[in-house]
């Protein structure tokens, strides 16, 4: 079996690159809820400290048990000099495509790293040296025990009426004419407007979303001579094709991007993005499964995916606000 190694990222910080990003994403095949993009962020003078301590059994999120996703959550968050996980809802999917949408929660999460490490990265330790510092700690100080993935669902509808009226697309088709709850995304904070708040570490929050970790907002020319280089896991780069578009985010620095096959087993950063993502994700549907208007979907067990379970549900009771309409359901 193939081991993830630093080599394309030593390749990129040695091309000039000062920051370098893996990425990966969960979720594209499921039927309902959002699709996820998770960004693992490593200064280039962080590298040889981090190829030093990996943690043990880091592999494809899809070759590791879900158990061992999760006991790994903690130490690769930790690990790694920064991360965010991106998302896109189930409307933005249903409205875009999923290609675009993609890309979109790339370009989130890409931004939220960059203002998280934006003071380190102009800082002097860029381009050399180990600049690693702190601990899984949980804090929200930059470099220190990042905080990433926060997921948010607001007020239940009894709770907030006026919350409901929304005007999501496909309102009628769904099951009881509920209206769609469209599940934002910002950068790091994915903040559905409705109930229910996870954490992407360990642990609920229920702080405001602005606590999801520090932001760096300064002028253009602070970013000045910053290159960032990314490794996205598959053949296509979705991320440079949804640069500049009218819903994409505002990234300090945009990223050359270099593609790469089953870079979820190659790649460290990518395999690192790939694990945080999916147990975000997982978390979030699990979640959603044990709300009674939810329940009889099984998120708990299949995730929002195609399952028989899924779809049988699907067929004797309609989608819900939370399915893709525009899918093939059952």
């Amino acid at each position: 079996m193939e081991t993830p190694n630093f080599e394309l990222e030593h390749a990129l910080a040695g091309d000039g690159f000062d920051l370098v990003v893996g990425f990966d994403e969960v979720g594209r095949g499921s039927l309902a809820g959002p699709v996820m993009v998770g960004a693992a962020a490593f200064l280039a003078g962080s590298l040889k400290g981090a190829e030093r301590n990996v943690p043990a059994g880091l592999n494809d999120s899809k070759l590791l048990t879900e158990h061992r996703r999760e006991a790994m959550f903690d130490a690769l968050a930790a690990w790694c000099d920064g991360y965010a996980i991106g998302s896109a809802s189930n409307e933005e999917i249903d409205e875009w495509g999923i290609s675009h949408a993609l890309g979109i929660a790339a370009l989130r999460a890409l931004e939220q790293v960059e203002r998280q490490l934006g003071e380190r990265l102009r800082g002097p330790g860029v381009g050399g040296g180990d600049v690693r510092q702190g601990g899984a700690d949980g804090g929200t100080t930059v470099g220190a025990g990042r905080k990433g993935g926060v997921v948010r669902l607001g007020p239940s509808k009894e709770q907030n009426p006026a919350a409901a009226e929304g005007t999501g697309r496909g309102t009628g088709t769904r099951r009881g004419n509920a209206p769609s709850r469209r599940l934002h995304a910002d950068s790091v904070a994915i903040q559905p407007e409705f109930g229910l708040a996870v954490d992407g570490i360990p642990g609920e929050s229920t702080g405001n979303v602005d606590d999801a970790g520090p932001s760096v907002h300064t002028g253009a020319d602070a970013w000045a001579g910053i290159r960032v280089g990314a490794i996205l896991d598959g053949p296509h780069d979705y991320i440079t094709k949804a640069l500049g578009t009218f819903e994409a985010p505002d990234v300090p620095v945009p990223a050359h991007v270099v593609t790469k096959v089953k870079g979820d087993r190659a790649c460290s950063s990518v395999a690192c993005a790939a694990v945080l993502a999916k147990v975000t994700r997982d978390r979030l549907m699990e979640k959603l499964g044990e709300r009674p208007e939810y329940a009889v979907y099984g998120w708990q067990r299949n995730k929002g995916y195609g399952s028989k379970e899924h779809r049988d549900a699907i067929a004797s009771h309609g989608p819900s606000d939370l399915h893709r309409i525009s899918w093939k359901l059952t």
